[in-house]
């Protein structure tokens, strides 16, 4: 029973020794192949599908209250029976080329008065009679122009008024149409200036004419799981490789008391902005010319 026990203990400091030696010949460089790859080191295709942590040090949120303003737009409607009702709508707009305010179409327009009811909302017979836009910039109200409108892409786009410095929104712009089916991404808002919010989502394969919108499909793309009524115009970010980039803007509605929600391609908004100012620039020429004696 000893002899055992001797054969046994010998043994087994046999293969204690024999591991000691095999990592010792392994080296460092051969020990760390057996390591986990880092994060660093994986080559991250762009906007990922979630399985890649972003760098922490992209991802700083110093200015983004910066690049996040506040439209309030109001409307004056008169009735049937000739009184006067006062509608007042506040959304989210962010900060383009330090030159544009980005919303969507049909978030600061009050087109009708609509009453909410468990089955969605009602409109009220009524003639519109006025509508404008501020900026809300430190307790004042700044008046806003609209510089865009094109309801069939949901985009509107206002011109940072003179004299006015706003910052862009700090995070860089990304490619929309890259965006897949499963792609993470991120809501990002500042209710009442009361913070940063974060909120992960996915691209959703829901087709756009599911949503009760006749916005050009390929302009948009949705989010699951739904938005909530309130949450227009709020930037979508995605991974591109390890840092977050601007690729969205949020469009929130409820249609037969379902919540739904998509966000238009950061990609759709400036083709109409580059459009915009060739059109500009056209007509500039134009002028210039014809006051050539």
């Amino acid at each position: 029973m000893g002899s055992r026990g001797r054969t046994y203990k010998e043994g087994l400091w046999l293969g204690v020794v024999t591991l000691w030696l095999g990592v010792a010949a392994l080296g460092t460089a051969g020990w760390g192949a057996l390591l986990v790859q880092r994060p660093a080191d994986i080559e991250i295709a762009l906007h990922d599908h979630g399985d890649a942590l972003p760098d922490s040090r992209e991802m700083s949120v110093e200015g983004m209250p910066d690049g996040m303003v506040t439209i309030r737009t109001v409307a004056v409607f008169r009735r049937q029976d000739g009184g006067l009702i006062r509608e007042d709508v506040e959304g989210t707009g962010i900060v383009l080329l330090g030159t544009y305010i980005v919303t969507p179409a049909r978030f600061p327009s009050t087109r009708q008065v609509e009453r909410p009811t468990p089955l969605g909302s009602l409109a009220e017979p009524a003639e519109k009679l006025s509508e404008r836009s501020v900026l809300l910039l430190h307790g004042r109200e700044v008046p806003l122009d609209r510089a865009l409108v094109d309801e069939s892409e949901d985009v509107l786009v206002f011109r940072v008024p003179a004299g006015l410095r706003l910052s862009s929104f700090p995070y860089p712009i990304g490619n929309s149409d890259d965006l897949r089916p499963g792609a993470s991404v991120y809501v990002m808002g500042n209710s009442l200036n009361s913070g940063i919010t974060m909120r992960e989502g996915i691209v959703g394969l829901m087709p756009p004419q599911d949503l009760g919108t006749s916005v050009r499909p390929e302009g948009i793309f949705v989010i699951s799981p739904v938005l909530s009524p309130g949450e227009d115009g709020r930037p979508v970010v995605a991974l591109h490789g390890r840092q977050l980039a601007l690729v969205g803007l949020t469009r929130a509605t409820t249609i037969n008391a379902q919540r739904m929600g998509w966000a238009v391609k950061l990609n759709t908004i400036l083709g109409l902005i580059r459009d915009m100012e060739a059109r500009e620039q056209a007509r500039d020429v134009l002028v210039s010319q014809s006051r050539v004696p």
